[in-house]
């Protein structure tokens, strides 16, 4: 008994899944959003994230067999569409009906002798997503109703969150957030959504990538290492916009997606290249954060500030038009963009 525990401990301190570092997170991909439990003592099950015709719905399962928490989410906006209390026993995701409108989940009972099935039968739970009333069909029935009104939309489904999960158009990276060992016992799992914003070392877009000038001299990569450009004589300028003057006034009291944001308050710095003809690309958090959500948060204020105007006026240098990297400081007060300025 006494070697069985500490092999567990070992299984349990080298299984890399209790670390928050990410480290085999691939290039490219950031946090974004955190997808917390609406019972804090269910934790993640499994997944269906459906695609097909653009109708990209994300359905995740807390708790066990038997009194699941469905979440259902729309994830072009990661707003809770609903929440569903599910009192049938269920084993799994397993499909969309074709109008969409009844989610379908399996459900095998029987008993074993061993490693051998010696009854097992296979049955099949409707859960009608306007009303969330449910009912339990048997799999003839169930292979009728296939036959009668076509096969089920089956999207991208991962039963008991083994794998990461990547979306159709690998713009978005599904992993499983669990937290430090000391808190392990103490708290949900939770789901990571990481957004691809490509390599935040390579520049794109640019007039003359052997030619790049900073406003301030030098751009602190990801790695905190600093890479000195030469300074423009004339930085790169915001132009008016109807009655904007400013790029703060574009975006002042503007709230995140995120409502766990409301009570959040912090400062973030985000990079992004002008080129000569005052286009903008390759937009960066430079900032670093001790914790995933608030690394979320100031990639969600990314996403809002890259919807500038696209048209600024290009840094000058000798009289000519340079591409420059441009650094905006932002403020968020409660969930809301507060102050930008910009070097």
């Amino acid at each position: 008994m006494k070697h069985l525990l500490v092999f567990f401990l070992i299984i349990i301190f080298c299984n890399p899944v209790l670390s928050q570092n990410y480290q085999n997170i691939p290039k490219g991909y950031e946090p974004f959003f955190l997808v917390s439990s609406p019972d804090s003592s269910k934790s993640v099950r499994d997944i269906l994230w459906l695609h097909e015709n653009n109708n990209q719905n994300l359905f995740i399962r807390f708790g066990y067999s038997y009194n699941s928490l469905i979440l259902w989410l729309d994830t072009h906006t990661w707003e809770i569409k609903k929440t569903i209390h599910l009192d049938k026993n269920v084993d799994r995701f397993y499909g969309v009906t074709q109008d969409h409108k009844t989610l379908v989940m399996q459900k095998r009972k029987g008993f074993w002798i061993g490693l051998t099935p010696f009854f097992q039968k296979t049955e099949f739970i409707l859960i009608d997503l306007q009303s969330e009333e449910s009912k339990v069909i048997s799999e003839k029935k169930f292979l009728k109703m296939i036959e009668k009104y076509g096969k089920l939309h089956g999207g991208i489904n991962s039963f008991i969150m083994r794998d990461n999960i990547l979306s159709w158009d690998k713009n978005i990276l599904i992993v499983e957030h669990l937290y430090d060992f000391e808190d392990f016992f103490l708290k949900s799992h939770e789901l990571a959504i990481f957004k691809y914003v490509g390599h935040r070392n390579y520049m794109r877009g640019l007039c003359n990538y052997n030619n790049l000038y900073a406003v301030n001299g030098f751009y602190e990569d990801s790695h905190k290492t600093i890479k000195e450009y030469p300074a423009p004589d004339i930085p790169p300028q915001f132009p008016k916009i109807e009655d904007h003057y400013g790029v703060h006034e574009l975006f002042y009291n503007k709230p995140l997606f995120d409502k766990k944001a409301k009570d959040v308050s912090f400062d973030v710095k985000i990079a992004f290249t002008i080129n000569c003809n005052g286009q903008m690309d390759s937009f960066f958090v430079i900032s670093q954060y001790s914790s995933f959500f608030l690394h979320s948060l100031a990639h969600q204020v990314l996403d809002i500030v890259r919807e500038m105007h696209n048209n600024w006026t290009p840094a000058k240098k000798n009289g000519q038009n340079v591409d420059c990297i441009q650094v905006l400081n932002v403020s968020v007060v409660n969930g809301k963009i507060n102050k930008i300025t910009h070097e």
